[in-house]
Order: C-alpha cells, then sequence, then structure tokens
C-alpha cells in the first residue's frame, strides 16, 4: 500500500531549500549543476522558513538568525548535505530571508532549494486566470530571485509551486504549463540552477505529464512518499495502520516506478520521505470536530529504509519531512476550516529530538561518506530479492567500479545476508543486516 501525504492548511506556508554534496576526501562541499554525472547524492530535510502566525518553529522571530544557523548545524551533524526551506511568502518570510537561508546554508556547507508560498511568490493553483496571473507576477517575481541569488554557492534549485493537481487525463495541464512558462523565464537568467515541483506520488500521470511538456527543460523529477501511515476510512470507529511489509513494499514500488520515469526523460530522481506523525482533525456533518491518527512517526530502522531504499531504486536524493513540528490552527482559524492537520517532526515544538531525528542521525551518519559516489554510480542490474534481503549492482562511470548495494527490507527484525549475495560481495558467510539496514560494499568482478 502506498499513501501520499497532501499537506493542508499549513501548505500555505510552503517551501524552500539546501542542499550540497561532502566529499570524505576534501572534507567540502562541492557544487555542481544537478542531472551531471559528477552531482551527488542529496539527503536533507524540509524545514519552515519562518514562524507559522501560531507559533510553528517555535523561538524563530526575533532571533530568526540564530534558529536558521542552529537549524542548518544540526543538519550537517545529521550526516545532512541538503535542507528544503519552506514559507517564503509576502506575508512574513520576505524575500532577504532567502538570502539568510542561503548564506547560513553556505556557512554549514549546505546547499538550497528555494521554494515560494503565496502568490506571487507561488504559482495560484485552481484560479480561473492562474496562467495569465503567473505570468504578470509568479514569472517576474522568479527572475528576479534568479538575478539576485543565481549565483549563490549555496543555490540548488527554484521550487515556485508543489503537489500539482491538473487533472491530466482531462487534458487538463495548466499548472504544468505555468510551471513550464517559470522555468523557461528563469533558464535565461541561470542557466545552471532548475526549477522543479514536488509531485504526490500517487499522481504518477501528473509527473509524466511534467516529462512531456517539459522536454530537455526538465532537469530534475521530485515526488513525495509518505507510506507509514493509516487506511483512511472515517466510517469505522478507528483506522486502522498499513503493515510494515505493505509500507515498505508501497515505498519500493512507487519510487522504482518514479525513477524509471525519470530516467526516461534522462534526469534524476529526488524523494520526499517521511520523518513526522500527524493527526487528522474533521468537522463531519457541522458536528464537532474529530480527530483521527493519520501518519504515524517512522522508527529508525524505517527512517533507515526510506533512504537505502531509495539509493537501491537509483534514486539521488531524498529530503524528509518535516524537521519541525505543526501545531495546531488557533480557535479563530478553525472556525473557519473544515479539516486540518497538526503533527510532530523531526523536533518538537520545544525542540526536543524524536525517533525520525534519531533515525536520520544513524543512517546520515553511515552514508554520508559516500554522497558522491552514490551520486555518480549508475544500475547494471535488476533488484533481487531473498528472504527480504534486496540486492543490486551499481557500476561508477569513472573508473568503472562495479559495488553492490543491499537492504534488509524487514524494518522489525534483522537478518543474515543469503549466500547468493555474500559470493556477489565478498563480505564473511553469516554477516547480517540490521532491521531496515543498508550497505554499500564494492561488488565481485564479473558478478551482477
Amino acid at each position: 500500500m502506498a499513501c501520499s501525504f497532501q499537506r493542508s492548511w499549513f501548505v500555505l506556508v510552503s517551501i524552500a531549500a539546501t542542499s550540497g554534496s561532502w566529499t570524505a576526501a576534501e572534507g567540502k562541499r562541492e557544487s555542481r549543476p544537478v542531472g551531471t554525472r559528477d552531482a551527488p547524492f542529496y539527503l536533507g530535510a524540509w524545514v519552515g522558513a519562518d514562524l507559522f502566525a501560531w507559533g510553528d518553529l517555535l523561538g524563530m522571530g526575533e532571533d530568526s538568525a540564530s534558529t536558521i544557523d542552529a537549524i542548518s548545524a544540526d543538519l550537517a551533524s545529521l550526516g545532512c548535505n541538503a535542507v528544503w526551506v519552506a514559507g517564503f511568502a509576502p506575508w512574513f518570510a520576505e524575500t532577504p530571508r532567502i538570502g539568510l537561508w542561503l548564506d547560513t546554508a553556505e556557512k554549514h556547507q549546505l546547499k538550497a532549494v528555494i521554494q515560494g508560498s503565496g502568490f506571487p511568490y507561488a504559482i495560484p493553483k485552481g484560479e480561473e486566470r492562474l496562467l495569465a496571473r503567473t505570468r504578470s507576477e509568479v514569472v517576474p517575481f522568479w527572475k528576479s530571485v534568479a538575478r539576485q541569488w543565481g549565483r549563490h554557492p549555496a543555490l540548488l534549485a527554484y521550487c515556485p509551486v508543489e503537489e500539482i493537481g491538473d487533472n491530466v487525463e482531462k487534458g487538463e495541464t495548466v499548472t504544468l504549463d505555468a510551471l513550464a512558462e517559470v522555468g523557461r523565464a528563469v533558464a535565461r537568467i541561470d542557466p545552471v540552477h532548475p526549477v522543479t515541483t514536488i509531485h504526490i506520488s500517487t499522481w504518477f500521470n501528473v509527473a509524466k505529464k511534467e516529462a512531456e511538456i517539459r522536454g530537455r527543460d526538465l532537469r530534475v523529477l521530485v515526488m513525495d512518499l509518505y507510506v507509514f501511515t493509516h487506511v483512511h476510512d472515517w466510517s469505522l470507529p478507528v483506522n486502522t495502520w498499513a503493515t510494515p511489509d505493505e509500507a515498505t513494499r508501497g515505498y519500493l514500488e512507487w519510487t522504482g516506478r518514479h525513477v524509471r520515469l525519470a530516467r526516461s526523460a534522462g534526469v534524476p530522481l529526488w524523494v520526499f520521505a517521511q520523518a513526522n506523525e500527524t493527526t487528522w482533525v474533521r468537522k463531519l456533518g457541522g458536528a464537532r470536530p474529530e480527530s483521527r491518527p493519520n501518519f504515524r512517526m517512522p522508527t529508525p530502522p524505517e527512517m533507515s529504509f526510506q533512504v537505502w531504499a531509495a539509493i537501491l531504486a537509483g534514486a539521488k536524493g531524498v529530503f524528509f519531512f518535516p524537521y519541525n513540528s505543526t501545531p495546531e490552527p488557533p480557535p479563530d482559524s478553525q472556525a473557519n476550516l473544515e479539516e486540518w492537520e497538526h503533527g510532530v517532526g523531526m523536533r518538537t515544538l520545544q525542540g526536543e529530538p524524536t525517533a525520525s531525528h534519531e533515525g536520520l542521525a544513524r543512517v546520515g551518519q553511515k552514508v554520508r561518506e559516500y554522497l558522491n559516489l552514490l551520486g555518480r554510480l549508475v544500475p547494471e542490474s535488476e533488484v533481487s530479492e531473498i528472504e527480504k534481503i534486496l540486492a543490486r549492482t551499481f557500476r561508477d562511470p569513472r573508473g568503472d567500479d562495479r559495488f553492490l548495494v543491499l537492504l534488509n527490507r524487514d524494518v522489525e527484525n534483522s537478518r543474515p545476508i543469503p549466500n547468493e549475495f555474500i559470493r556477489r560481495s565478498g563480505l564473511p558467510a553469516g554477516t547480517t543486516l540490521e532491521a531496515g539496514e543498508g550497505r554499500l560494499t564494492p561488488s565481485n568482478a564479473g558478478q551482477k
């Protein structure tokens, strides 16, 4: 089973990002264009750019510079080379804050994807005059961003819209067309950094249509995939959990589909993965709001699985959603809403680390030395699976070396690596992978 999270009321405070590449030998981040053979694998997290009106990112208000610095330093210490920053909107996070995030990202050897929120920082989805308003106001805004920050060493990409809902089956492509116009306009000023969006994984046809419409202008494909969830049925007393087996299979299925789409378009895939638990609140028939668990907090093994499964599929980046927690909207805001979500991310509203923070720390420290290599690796075999241990051979175009990626799909139990995979890896017989653990190891010559 695969579920994809559609951010509701707090999507109004959108996204902006940072990412970079860590080189163990050189001890620094390198700036490389997205989609080139030498671009690294990006590992990062979604972060709110500023204080929500009712208290998100507690303490972000007057002392925002030190808070941004602390968040960036924390992500770098976890092994990340990226941060996706959300919430550049006209009503509170004005454009100078883009520069603050970029400067801070550079300080901590991160790079940044900048995403806007709120017109004209974002494409106005669902409006009748969407394309006209994009041309008259959104395009000029992003052109100004490109002129001002296009040469900033921490910049990675621009994102003017997320989770496009065009009904492409019926020929509706207006938001995708608007995205393409922003992309072309920005590219004339900054041909290095791509303009992108974030697709809902289960709306696969929308991502496919973006690739068709944008053609050679497409530089990276991004999708979100949140599988540790409930099966939603408000007619039942409670919602039921997606089992670990359903969740991991769904993650592998949808990541694989999008990697194949990205590869056919000649671009890398970045995955938005889950790091939160949420509660969904709805007003049913005008009655008092009813709450249901929505997403559950991934365990450290599930955090590890999400990274290594993306690597195994051939993706070139993982951004965890979200770093910060999201409180309930205040009562006066609730009065005007039919439904909303609130939840806990990698840190609570009080700043305490959660299980997903611990999980990212574990996997981040294991993969950080390989981020440049992982960015280069090309799949050379299909994925093999024996008793929930998955394996795939990759080739490094630089030097033609072969590597084997191994993954324990079981997120609850450790498992021994099957002898067939032991022979391909040269690892000692009896080597075990912990729950959700992945491993990168040289592959024996001639074995695929």
